[in-house]
């Protein structure tokens, strides 16, 4: 498994609603309890679409899912775009990606040929609804069960950013073919270390009203906490990012990015200065290490 973890931050303190991201992932990649791999990458950037994320269990299903929740976020313009609109996207396009995979994966298995369907266009999938109706009654109640029990696959933090710039973070179980808003209090982590992550970010009590520099500490924090997991290594990739643009940082690429508002140097050292003391100071602008 993994560690992700996705909080947001504001940037200013006059301002309430959420206008940055921060997404930290680690990179192994395991094989059951057996096999693990140390740089699998599991963060994913569209920054034509102000769609950013990190995924968790089964990365290669997120790689075929964000590029098709991308297409679909695509087809409204950035200038016009609010929450709902990003909220439908990512709703519409899980849809079609399980029945996808459903007609792909579970329908051979009945001796069913996989239907014809247009998952990026307005076409309804009633092609796939057709062969299952058209299927011998026989199997109607076994389709119906496999349809019920059939998961995405991959775990995701989704964020993304509307016309005015507000950012909003979706967990979406794998287990779940639903997804949920974990804007408030704004953060969220997913993979075999989210419990010491989540328990961590609690203990900070932390907000999507914070600062960058805070968010961004918080979330280095409970990545260090994941790591008390198997599945989770000391390597992370880091995204950064605000409507328009974003950064990335990475402990396998240290000096790219140099330009990111946050630095790795400095969590490292606001780890030794903080530890678990209270962290309110770097909500402050003139916060240094």
């Amino acid at each position: 498994m993994t560690i992700g973890i996705g909080v947001l931050a504001t940037e200013t303190a006059a301002k309430v609603k959420p206008s940055h991201l921060v997404l930290i992932a680690d990179t192994m990649g395991s094989f059951g309890d057996d096999y693990s791999h140390p740089r699998l990458h599991k963060s994913f950037a569209f920054e034509e679409t102000d769609l950013y994320a990190t995924a968790a269990d089964q990365v290669d299903q997120a790689a075929i899912l964000l590029p098709m929740i991308n297409a679909t976020l695509g087809q409204i313009p950035k200038e016009e775009r609010s929450v709902g609109d990003f909220l439908r996207a990512v709703a519409q396009t899980l849809f079609m990606f399980r029945l996808e995979k459903f007609n792909l994966t579970i329908l051979p298995k009945y001796g069913m040929p996989p239907a014809t369907i247009a998952p990026h266009s307005s076409v309804k999938p009633t092609a796939l609804i057709e062969a299952m109706a058209a299927a011998p009654v026989s199997i109607h109640a076994k389709l119906q069960e496999e349809w019920n029990s059939f998961t995405l696959g991959c775990d995701l933090i989704i964020g993304n950013f509307d016309r005015e710039g507000q950012a909003t973070l979706l967990y979406v179980p794998g287990d779940d073919p639903s997804f949920q808003n974990f804007s408030f209090p704004g953060y969220c982590a997913i993979g075999s270390g989210a419990n010491n992550a989540m328990f961590w970010l609690s203990h900070r009590g932390h907000t999507l009203g914070m600062r960058l520099k805070r968010a961004a500490y918080h979330a280095y924090e409970a990545k260090l906490m994941a790591e008390g997991s198997a599945h989770v290594n000391e390597h992370l990739d880091i995204t950064v990012a605000t409507k328009g643009k974003y950064w990335t940082i990475s402990t396998h690429r240290p000096n790219e990015q140099k330009d990111c508002p946050i630095r790795l140097e400095d969590l490292k050292e606001w780890r030794k200065k903080y530890g678990p003391s209270p962290t309110g100071e770097l909500d402050n602008d003139s916060a240094t290490t």
